[in-house]
């Protein structure tokens, strides 16, 4: 994105906080009566409502206050066993998702833990079939669209902590796994990407559906979505697709895969570990408890696709510069110009209708942001999404938000919402970079609040400094094929010479050999040479 100034707030503006100064930070402004929602039947619709709605209790920032939802449980439990610090996300009925209570004891118990010498390792789960579905869009929109100055501000309070505790998280020294056992979608990603190990199992469903709604990607989503594999993050930030079990893993959104059956056994082995629990003690301890989809036979209904032709399809389509460029390449595999596969054709429709279905202006402002996170630290991101964020609070300029959730969340219609504006071409970059982005143009009716800076032992960085926990990507394989990595052989090799030495990199560590066999698929050949067949990449 060319000519965009973005927000960076002067430093006198980032609030500093101590821990004793984060208990003060109330929610108070933030809550709202509950609401029920009935059964949606279109799916489609009904995926939607389960990320964003949820049952609301009136709560207050004491962790010794429960929810309304179960008066005898609090909304996260956290427990000491021995070296371990264990939180569990307790909103079952709500699918966990985050409201303003749980947002605020994660964060406290957190700067805690970070602070003490005994805790050696953090847990994060969740009780019920969800590790937490999101955040809870419907009290966000009754006070977007409130007429008290100080509700719609509280929206904007609501986006400054979560991201906050986003931040933090990323760049904490104590080390945090995140047991992704359930559905993991918007907010509920913002607690596990930015950590080492995210473990996925057999019931894992991730998703980023914010467009859907007329919002974006956000809780750090514009960090880590344009560094995934090729476009993919791309492709997913904009269709909200699903990715089960074994596929968070394989495409990275995971860093391991562990049956459900075994994580007790790998919670107790980790708690019972003596000595230092360094990174690399962890990792090769989860590995133990890793099995292969196929051995564990606990394989989801819904396998992982996006590989092969359709991920080169995927990486075609969603290189485009703008939305409507990734709309015109998915009409032309539509249409049988490109790859020429009825499968694909199929796709293709499918994925551009999806897209068209969305907010116009929140598909422009996801690939905008996409684009920008890319050449930005994890910090920036994140201060860009507030800006972002604050921006969607504000009627005046974006009504697609409020919009989307009142269609299709609280009056549970199946059609597409009355966007404003209505289509792709309706929507104008210019005014997209001055209203989101802009330092010079700030709207006046947008409440922008500064960023809260927790502090840590680790500095903001461009790349996740734990990557090596999870599977190779493809620029670790290219760089193998290439001869740059520091591990690369002098020689030439063909496609089982490295693989073979890949995986000797990742000792016992499942799924490494299907993900460079699709890598190479994709993006080497094998040439013949004087001494035999050796790989080149293609671009």
């Amino acid at each position: 994105m060319r000519g965009v100034q973005l927000l960076t707030l002067p430093s006198q503006k980032l609030k500093q906080i101590n821990l004793s100064t984060y208990k003060k930070i109330s929610y108070n402004q933030f809550r709202f009566p509950m609401k029920n929602s009935s059964v949606i039947t279109n799916q489609r619709v009904k995926l939607i409502e389960r990320h964003f709605s949820s049952s609301r209790p009136n709560t207050t920032t004491s962790t010794t206050n429960h929810s309304q939802l179960n008066l005898t449980e609090p909304s996260v439990i956290d427990r000491i066993d021995n070296n371990l610090r264990l939180l569990t996300l307790n909103r079952p009925k709500a699918l966990n998702a985050l409201n303003a209570e749980m947002i605020d004891i994660l964060t406290k118990r957190l700067i805690e833990w970070e602070q003490s010498p005994e805790a050696n390792l953090i847990i994060m789960k969740a009780n019920g079939r969800a590790f937490c579905a999101g955040g809870d869009v419907i009290a966000l929109i009754e006070a977007v669209a409130s007429n008290i100055k100080q509700k719609r501000i509280s929206a904007v309070e609501y986006f400054q902590k979560e991201y906050s505790l986003n931040s933090f998280l990323s760049k904490m020294k104590t080390p945090v796994i995140c047991f992704m056992d359930g559905i993991t979608m918007g907010g509920g990603l913002g607690l596990c990407m930015h950590v080492p190990f995210r473990i996925a199992t057999e019931n894992t469903r991730v998703a980023m559906p914010e467009t859907t709604i007329g919002l974006f990607p956000d809780v750090g989503a514009t960090f880590f979505l344009p560094r995934m594999d090729g476009e993919l993050g791309t492709y997913l930030g904009l269709t909200s697709t699903n990715l089960y079990g074994w596929g968070a893993f394989q495409s990275g959104i995971a860093s391991h895969f562990v049956p459900s059956t075994s994580l007790g056994a790998l919670q107790e082995r980790l708690s019972n570990m003596s000595g230092d629990l360094t990174l690399d003690r962890i990792n090769d301890t989860i590995n133990e408890f890793s099995c292969d989809i196929i051995e564990s036979k606990t394989s989801s209904s819904i396998p992982y696709d996006l590989v092969g032709i359709k991920r080169q399809a995927i990486d075609y389509c969603f290189s485009g510069n703008t939305v409507e460029e990734i709309i015109n390449k998915l009409l032309s595999i539509e249409n049988g110009q490109m790859f020429k596969n009825e499968d694909l054709e199929n796709w293709a429709k499918d994925t551009k209708d999806s897209i068209l279905n969305r907010s116009p202006t929140s598909c422009k402002l996801t690939l905008m942001a996409l684009r920008e996170g890319k050449k930005l630290n994890i910090d920036e991101c994140v201060e860009m999404e507030l800006r972002l964020g604050a921006t969607c609070c504000d009627i005046n300029v974006h009504k697609d938000l409020v919009t989307g959730v009142q269609h299709l969340l609280i009056n549970k219609k199946k059609s597409r919402p009355d966007w404003k504006p209505n289509k792709l071409e309706e929507v104008n970059l210019k005014d997209i970079q001055n209203n989101f982005f802009s330092l010079k143009s700030i709207p006046t009716t947008t409440h922008l609040l500064p960023f809260i800076h927790i502090p840590t032992h680790r500095k903001p960085f461009k790349t996740y400094p734990h990557l090596n926990y999870s599977l190779p990507n493809e620029e670790i394989v290219k760089n193998y094929v290439l001869g740059k990595h520091k591990d690369s052989s002098s020689f030439a090799l063909n496609k089982n010479e490295l693989i073979k030495l890949i995986q000797s990199k990742y000792p016992n560590k499942i799924g490494v050999k299907e993900k460079i066999e699709d890598i190479l698929f994709r993006l080497s050949f094998e040439s013949s040479e004087k001494e035999g067949k050796v790989l080149k990449w293609i671009y």
